[in-house]
């Protein structure tokens, strides 16, 4: 059978979730990763500063109604994204934040071999609507999968996977990779009840003085189209 390695994995993942951005800044962590993108016809954009690829997937997902990637290095690489993330999180954007990290025999080691490793989920989980680290590369898919739907269901936001550097390295049968259709796990929000339409529209017909005060939610509220149709709910165009 072939194998693919975590990378690769990933790569897919992203694609079948709608997404063919990223922003970070090259890293050897992540090479499996950027060398795979570049295969599947992905952007990629290399900004000069962790928190700046943050605000820059906000501006993307803003403006295309397309969820954009974040990757930043382990210990201080993804520290610099905190502020871009507490901004995202504020403004309810979605965008996935992807933090590589030391090995995994590094991860539960006691002291030796944890140069710059730091408590990344604990520190993406109060500012993210879901922070995991991914075990293994055949997993990523699943865990790629569950992000997507928490960014994008209910009121939008980032969120994060931390993923061990030698996931990204090591091999899988390409048979065990599963990608299931955005369908089977996104949630879809049906039609506003129309009685409560109505009650909202009478009110604002008898109000003297009206006013409406519209925020980032008004531009992904629009009526929700198929998820197979619209993996990433568009941005109006009016």
């Amino acid at each position: 059978m072939a194998s693919i390695d975590g990378g690769e994995v990933l790569a897919r993942a992203l694609q079948n979730e709608g997404m063919d951005t990223v922003f970070s800044i090259s890293d050897i962590a992540s090479s499996p990763l950027l060398r795979s993108i570049e295969s599947l016809g992905f952007t990629h954009v290399g900004p000069r500063h962790e928190s700046a690829a943050v605000h820059m997937a906000d501006g993307w997902a803003r403006s295309s109604g397309t969820m954009a990637v974040v990757v930043g290095a382990a210990g201080p690489g993804v520290a610099n994204l905190v502020p871009g993330v507490m901004c995202a999180w504020m403004e309810g954007v979605p965008v996935l934040v992807i933090g590589t990290q030391r090995v995994r025999r590094s991860i539960r080691a006691l002291r030796r071999g944890r140069f710059q490793f730091g408590p990344q989920i604990e520190v993406m989980a109060p500012v993210t609507k879901f922070a995991a680290r991914v075990e293994a590369p055949d997993r990523i898919p699943e865990f790629v999968a569950e992000a997507a739907r928490a960014a994008l269901s209910g009121r939008q936001g980032p969120v994060f996977l931390e993923i061990p550097t030698d996931v990204l390295t090591e091999n899988t049968d390409e048979s065990a990779v599963v990608l299931r259709p955005v369908g089977q796990h996104r949630f879809t929000p049906g039609a506003p009840d129309p009685d409560s339409l109505q009650r909202a529209a009478d009110l604002l017909h008898a109000a003297e003085f009206p006013l409406i005060l519209a925020g980032h939610g008004c531009t992904v509220a629009e009526p929700a189209k198929s998820c197979e149709h619209s993996p990433n709910r568009p941005v109006p165009s009016s």
